[in-house]
């Protein structure tokens, strides 16, 4: 990995190809539903990776403001337990660039494909691999908005954190 990249450069490198989101979306709460009698915890279309869930990139869209840019991933975790009173799904995830600010949303199949911004964060400094044309954001911090704790149900306040996540593009590489 070779120079950090801030602000307006990051704009510039996601007009590139989405590659994987790595997230393990909050451990405590994942450990809670394993150990309910009845609690299931299933990965849709992703891959469960060293305790973190890898979403396959979809797409990179810049909105008509062409302030914001959207980075979609692909896949779902679902999280059932009390005889499904306790059912929370987490699909297709999108990352809502606007400047270094990125909200997190998130599809819920329950209430009919309706995304909620669950979670905001400040984007990390990227790492760019020049060779391969990866760039990395890793370490982010997700905290929770006040949508994110009525998606948890209200078990959580606002700005509690969320696992850490991570994510990568592919540029093309120098010539």
């Amino acid at each position: 990995m070779t120079a950090a990249t801030h602000g307006s450069d990051q704009t510039a490198i996601l007009a590139s190809a989405p590659g994987t989101l790595r997230w393990a979306i909050k451990r405590s709460f994942r450990g809670y539903i394993s150990a309910l009698e009845d609690g299931s915890e299933a990965g849709i279309g992703v891959t469960l990776t060293e305790d973190e869930y890898e979403f396959p990139g979809d797409s990179i869209h810049i909105a008509p403001d062409g302030r914001r840019i959207f980075v979609k991933f692909q896949g779902a975790v679902a999280f059932d337990g009390y005889g499904g009173l306790l059912a929370i799904t987490f699909a297709q995830p999108w990352l809502e660039l606007d400047g270094d600010r990125v909200t997190l949303t998130v599809e819920d199949a329950l209430t009919g494909g309706v995304r909620h911004a669950i979670a905001r964060f400040t984007l990390a400094p990227a790492l760019l691999d020049a060779p391969t044309g990866v760039v990395r954001w890793n370490n982010c911090s997700p905290e929770l908005t006040f949508e994110g704790v009525r998606f948890f149900g209200d078990t959580y306040r606002v700005g509690a954190p969320l696992d850490h996540l991570s994510f990568y593009l592919t540029t093309a590489p120098p010539a």
